[in-house]
Order: structure tokens, then C-alpha cells, then sequence
């Protein structure tokens, strides 16, 4: 042994040398997940994020729809103004508005059950424009009469009430049964006056809205698309609007209100200034 306590035959050197770490099984051994405390904080930053997401995003998917929904209703009035070419300048005929009293409640009907209906017969339209074809009425002349070939025009993408395109399918495809559409048809008179609706000043005249029938057949809650005579379609806000139309059937008081409220939109300025 050399003066410092080294012994001799090992190599000096100033390097220190690492010992190994030997385990302790007393310590704990490394986790690999989560806390619960970080869970919890992921958990907490999803739905706060999801939260402020949502309203965006239910935003969008209502622009989306107002934006398809207006473009099914300028495919209408294109269809309207063949048709008017066609009959004179002069609009489909809804026989709702030629009961007495007027009907105006239920001009979003493009159907009637008709006696002669035979759910199993063939496709219900017309081969030529002589031929009368029973049921058909306002907009569902432009379905009977070839000016429209697609059925699923007639319906908004926004709507979540009772008259959704898939309770109208067969119907449509046979000719069967009442079709209600989404969207509410002018008709082809004035039932306040009876002056029937011509093409001669298109810009001054709706010609079709979102539906009026109900709360429930308002496709969108803020305001809603209206077409005019001249083809273009026009977004009009109005979040009164949904609150004034019936939850049911209206009756007495409420009708005579909701017949004065599509008289006003569809046989006055309001929707046109």
C-alpha cells in the first residue's frame, strides 16, 4: 500500500469513477399515466373549449342552410316564372284561397288526398298540361306539370319540425296523399282583395317564404328567406317573427291574428321595403 492508502497494483488516476445505482424497492416506481388532478384539468379545458365551440359551429351549420335553402327557393321562382310565361303571367292555382273564408294558414300544401288516390297505382302527374290531374295544388303544380322535377326543392335543410322531405317520400314519388312543403306560397290572389297576382312588377311582389304554418314550420328562428317576383331571393331579420306564429291549431282570435300576419307579409310592403 502506497501513502494515501491506495493499494499497489491499481492504476491512480484523478478521474472519479460513477458507481452504479443500485434499486431501491423501497422507492416508487415511475408511473406512466395521468393524475387525477390532471385528468380532471384536461377534462375541465375539453368542455370549456367544447362550450365556446358549439355556438360557432351551430352558427355555421345554420349559414350553410340558409344559404341551401335560399337557392331551393330561386329554383322555384324560376320554375314560378316559366310557369308564368306559360299561363298568362299568372300564378299556380291554391284552391285554399278560393274556400270561404280563405285558408292562407295552409298554402305550404303542394297536395290533397284525393278520392281517386291509389297508393299502389302509378306515379300521379301529368303527362301533358290538358291533362287534369287531381290533388295537386299551389306548388305542387310545378312538381304535377314538369317545371319542377325534384321534390326535395320544396324542403329546407334547416327544418326540424313535422313536415321533414323523408315523411313525404313515397307520396311524392306515387302522387298519393297531403304533402305539406317547408315553405309558404303567396297563392295566386290577393284573398284580402282578390286581385289575382301577375308578373307584370315582379320586384314588388313575394312570391314564397319560409313556412308560416306553425312555430314548428319556421325554418329558421331569426328571420327568414322571401322570394320575390323578379327571382331574387332576399334574407329578411326578424326574431319576432317566430314568437307570433301558433303553436297548434289555431282558433278564433289566434286565427283571425295569424291570417292578418301572412296578409300583412304577403299582400302588404313589409317584406318588400
Amino acid at each position: 500500500m502506497i501513502p494515501g492508502g491506495i493499494e499497489v497494483g491499481y492504476r491512480v488516476t484523478n478521474r472519479v469513477k460513477s458507481c452504479p445505482v443500485r434499486h431501491d424497492p423501497r422507492r416508487s416506481v415511475q408511473r406512466n399515466g395521468f393524475s387525477l388532478l390532471e385528468l380532471l384539468v384536461v377534462l375541465a379545458i375539453t368542455g370549456l373549449l367544447t362550450g365556446l365551440l358549439l355556438p360557432t359551429l351551430a352558427s355555421i351549420r345554420e349559414n350553410a342552410n340558409r344559404v341551401i335553402s335560399s337557392s331551393h327557393q330561386r329554383n322555384i321562382g324560376h320554375a314560378l316564372i316559366m310557369w308564368g310565361s306559360d299561363h298568362k303571367n299568372q300564378l299556380p292555382e291554391s284552391r285554399v284561397l278560393l274556400a270561404d273564408p280563405p285558408r292562407p294558414g295552409e298554402l305550404m300544401v303542394a297536395r290533397y288526398q284525393s278520392a281517386s288516390d291509389n297508393p299502389f297505382g302509378k306515379r300521379q302527374y301529368a303527362a301533358s298540361d290538358s291533362e287534369v290531374i287531381e290533388g295537386w295544388d299551389g306548388l305542387g303544380w310545378l312538381y304535377a306539370r314538369h317545371y319542377l322535377d325534384s321534390h326535395e326543392t320544396f324542403y329546407c335543410p334547416n327544418h326540424d319540425g313535422d313536415h321533414p322531405l323523408e315523411r313525404y317520400e313515397a307520396q311524392w314519388e306515387r302522387g298519393t296523399g297531403t304533402i305539406y312543403t317547408n315553405y309558404h306560397y303567396a297563392g295566386h290572389v290577393n284573398w284580402d282583395t282578390y286581385e289575382v297576382r301577375r308578373f307584370d312588377r315582379g320586384d314588388r311582389m313575394v312570391l314564397l317564404t319560409d313556412g308560416l304554418r306553425r312555430r314548428s314550420d319556421f325554418n329558421h328562428r331569426t328571420g327568414l328567406n322571401v322570394l320575390r317576383g323578379d327571382g331574387s331571393v332576399r334574407w329578411q331579420d326578424d326574431p319576432t317573427l317566430f314568437t307570433q306564429l301558433p303553436i297548434d291549431d289555431p282558433m278564433g282570435e289566434e286565427l283571425r291574428a295569424h291570417e292578418n300576419l301572412i296578409n300583412d307579409l304577403f299582400n302588404t310592403n313589409v317584406l318588400l321595403d
